[in-house]
C-alpha cells in the first residue's frame, strides 16, 4: 500500500471516529464487540477499534477491499477481517445480545439487490429508526 493512501485511511478513520462519538457509538453494557458490515477500505473498522471496541469484525465480500483494513490493522489485533455477505454475516459471527454496535455506513446498501434475503439479517439488527432519530444507535442486538 502506498504511503499516501495509508495516511488518507488513518485520517478518514479519525474523522469517522469523531462522527461515531457524536452519534453516541461507544462500548457499553451491551458489549464491546462491533461489526462493520460492508467495511470497504476499513476506516470505520479502525475508528471502532480506536473507540475501544474489541473485537471489531470488518465484513466485506470483496477480497481486495479486505486487504486494505488488513494492512492498516497491523498492530490493531482487535480488527478481524471477515470475507462474507453482509446479508448473512451477523448470525454466523455473533449471538443475539452480544454486540455493542453494528454499523453499515457509506454506500454499502446501494450495492445490494433491491430484493434479497434480508430475513436472516433483520432479526439480529437493532430496531428500525423512527423519523428524526440519530442515524446511529448503540443499541445491542
Amino acid at each position: 500500500m502506498r504511503e499516501g493512501r495509508t495516511g488518507d485511511l488513518r485520517a478518514l478513520a479519525a474523522a469517522q471516529r469523531a462522527h461515531l462519538l457524536e452519534w453516541g457509538v461507544v462500548p457499553g453494557p451491551a458489549g464491546s464487540t462491533a461489526v462493520d458490515l460492508g467495511c470497504g477500505p476499513g476506516h470505520t473498522s479502525l475508528a471502532l477499534a480506536g473507540l475501544g471496541f474489541d473485537p471489531v469484525f470488518a465484513v466485506d465480500l470483496s477480497e481486495p477491499l479486505l486487504g486494505e483494513p488488513a494492512a492498516q490493522a497491523t498492530g490493531t489485533p482487535e480488527v478481524r477481517q471477515v470475507r462474507a455477505d453482509v446479508r448473512t454475516a451477523l448470525p454466523e459471527l455473533v449471538r443475539p445480545g452480544s454486540v455493542g454496535a453494528v454499523v453499515c455506513l457509506g454506500d454499502t446498501l446501494t450495492h445490494l439487490p433491491a430484493r434479497g434475503p434480508w430475513p436472516r439479517c433483520a432479526p439480529m439488527s437493532p430496531p428500525r429508526r423512527r423519523p428524526r432519530e440519530r442515524p446511529c444507535s448503540p443499541t445491542a442486538i
